[in-house]
């Protein structure tokens, strides 16, 4: 074949196949399958039957239930992102290859609910929706999901790709049900590599915008098998029903009706496929990306909570490395949070122990200057108390001492601190003199009373 020497195939082949207990055979037609794998001028192996003899085992691609995968060996897995990515440069032009700025890759068990959790990263993240069922709608992959089956890894790598590099995508998108084999998995590993590649290309360039430094994120939504079958099937009544009242009323839109939620032996083999040639490989991207890994039992509510929990602090891998190293040296709001109470009984058992009469006065402040308007905007819950008092310039732990007093009370106090220019006398050519007279402004919220 054309920029392919025939020894190399061998060699790779041989590689490939030499397995304990079998002896190398190769024929002419994994030969020419894994000659178009490397050539440019057919990227896509659909056409291609990669099924061999050796001796009692068959070969088969995206599949381990039926022997040697020969997918799992990571110069195929290589090659296959390769021959895409030579397909998009050739396609695009390397200048043109802008990919989004953040990536979050949401998989999971079926009948976990991933369809559910995007449309929440859409409209809660403002992320776009991307499904790669929805790419992939040609008869020969619609036959595949049907069977329980996976479709070619290629194809579904070069559409979610050529997808990707979309312009209204470049902000940020959720991809729905990628990556699900082994090959896409090493699929996503070399795009970020590539990615990082052209950031630093692009740098120092008037394109730079267009090449920002990879984010990704793989969450995880994880339930049992008994759980999956059991909501497939549920999902599959739910649809006979709704399509059974559409055919009725002659109105309305049916909704596809999976042949995996009807057919309880096909949900459990989709699942065993997806623990198999999904979920274990999926694992190996904790090390490298954001990875979520989310319980997906539950009530809908429960399990938006514990994504937001999970998304709540990710800036370790998504700020450029210098600019987190320099923002570590500030600590994170639920670091002092977490230790507020501790650290707010060590403060005011200090302050008495050192400062006992400061404590006393501040009481006294309280009492006087605050109490009275907490009370007057009990039914709003909201009460701003502006003090004069020169006590909380001259000596600063007061300020300090009066918040920690209210925190303790359950109260939640903000400070501001301000000025006021105030007219004092007129000099002799009649201009107003102004004196300074500083303040100090609490916020003090707590529980509205009840009506």
């Amino acid at each position: 074949p054309p920029k392919m020497a025939q020894g190399g195939v061998l060699k790779t082949l041989q590689r490939v196949f030499r397995q304990p207990g079998m002896r190398p055979v190769v024929s002419t037609q994994p030969c020419l399958s894994l000659a178009r794998l490397y050539s440019q001028e057919t990227p896509s192996l659909a056409s291609v039957d990669e099924s061999s003899a050796t001796g009692n085992k068959e070969v088969r691609r995206s599949t381990t239930a039926q022997g040697l995968d020969v997918h799992d060996s990571p110069d195929i897995a290589q090659s296959i992102f390769e021959t895409v990515w030579r397909r998009l440069e050739k396609t695009n032009g390397r200048h043109n290859l802008r990919f989004p700025q953040s990536i979050v890759y949401l998989n999971g068990a079926p009948g976990s609910g991933k369809g559910t959790m995007a449309q929440y990263f859409r409209k809660e993240l403002e992320l776009n929706h991307i499904s790669t069922s929805d790419l992939l709608q040609s008869p020969e992959a619609q036959e595949a999901k049907d069977s329980s089956t996976l479709v070619n890894d290629s194809d579904v790598i070069y559409a979610l790709f050529s997808t990707l590099l979309s312009p209204q995508h470049k902000f940020g998108v959720v991809v729905d049900g990628f990556p699900r084999t082994r090959v896409q998995v090493e699929a996503i590993k070399q795009l970020q590599d590539c990615m990082s590649d052209l950031h630093k290309e692009f740098f120092h360039t008037d394109l730079s915008a267009h090449f920002p430094r990879p984010k990704f994120h793989v969450v995880m939504l994880y339930i049992g098998e008994e759980e999956s079958v059991r909501r497939q099937m549920l999902r599959g009544e739910k649809v006979a029903i709704h399509n059974a009242q559409v055919e009725e009323a002659g109105e309305g839109n049916y909704k596809e009706h999976r042949t995996t939620d009807v057919d309880e032996d096909l949900a459990r083999k989709r699942y065993r496929i997806f623990r198999e040639e999904g979920y274990e490989p999926i694992r190996t991207l904790r090390s490298l990306f954001n990875y979520h890994f989310i319980a997906a039992d539950g009530s809908i509510k429960e399990v938006r909570e514990r994504v937001l929990r999970e998304f709540e602090y990710q800036s370790s891998l998504e700020l450029d490395d210098t600019t987190f190293h320099k923002l570590t040296q500030l600590p994170c709001a639920e670091d002092i949070s977490m230790h507020f109470r501790a650290n707010l009984v060590k403060e005011l058992d200090e302050y008495e122990a050192r400062s006992p009469e400061l404590v006393d006065e501040c009481i006294t402040i309280i009492q006087r200057d605050f109490l009275p308007l907490i009370r007057l905007c009990q039914s709003s819950g909201k009460a701003v108390i502006r003090s004069t008092n020169d006590v909380f310039y001259e000596r600063t732990k007061a300020l300090r001492i009066v918040v920690a007093i209210l925190a303790e009370r359950g109260f939640e106090v903000s400070v501001r601190r301000g000025h006021d220019n105030l007219p004092r006398d007129v000099d002799e050519n009649g201009r107003i003199v102004s004196y300074i007279r500083n303040y100090v402004e609490f916020e003090v919220t707590f529980p509205k009373a009840k009506r």
